[in-house]
This record gives structure tokens, sequence and C-alpha cells, in this order.
């Protein structure tokens, strides 16, 4: 993983929601670029951080990185039945272009999705 990350087309995005409570990081992105096109590899938030933005946040911070460095468009793969995933990408103007069936260890098909940055 460490040589992974440490790609010069891999960028790693650490985010946390500042808050009187906690400054701990509470979320994070890795994404891959190849030539204009990039890749959504992992999107998490703790789930006891969940519906602050956080996810929205790490997204749009990538989605500028990645266009300001050459990419014109990021595809994302999110089992179909995440309903929160589906929402933010879809808010953001991604649309669904592929679907992979049983994609998942535990039989759960995915959605590709393309968002043009």
């Amino acid at each position: 993983m460490a040589t992974f990350i440490a790609s010069p087309d891999t960028l790693c995005l650490l985010g946390s929601i500042n808050d009187d409570t906690e400054r701990a990081p509470a979320g994070f992105l890795i994404a891959r670029k190849a030539a204009d096109e990039a890749e959504l590899l992992t999107l998490a938030v703790a789930p006891e951080r969940r519906r602050e933005g956080l996810g929205r946040a790490l997204l749009i911070a990538a989605m500028a990185i990645l266009g300001e460095s050459g990419a014109k468009q990021l595809f994302l793969e999110v089992e179909e039945g995440n309903l929160a995933a589906v929402e933010l990408y879809r808010s953001l103007g991604a649309t669904v272009v592929g679907r992979r069936a049983r994609y998942y260890e535990h039989g759960a098909d995915a959605a590709i999705f393309s968002l043009a940055l």
C-alpha cells in the first residue's frame, strides 16, 4: 500500500471535521490518474461522522486537484445499494455509464459512474 500511495499518479486526501470535541481524521480518499482520466479507488468516512459533508468535501477537492493535473473524466464504481454514495455522485453531476454484475464479493452489482472534470 505504501508503494502504491507513493506513486506520483496517486492522489491521497485525509479529511477531518474540526469542531470543539474532535480533530482526528474522519475520512480519506484515494484516486489514481492515468493520462487524461482518473479513477476513484476509495472514499471512506467514519460512520459516526457521516452526513456532515466530509465525503463531499473530499470528493470536490479531489475533482479540483485531478482537473488541474489534466484529468478530464473521473470514474467511480459503487455498490448499487449504497444510496448515500450514489446520491453524492449524482449531486455532483456524475452519470451512470456502465454496470459490473456481481462485482463485490457478497454478490452485489457495481454501478460505474463518470464525472466530467
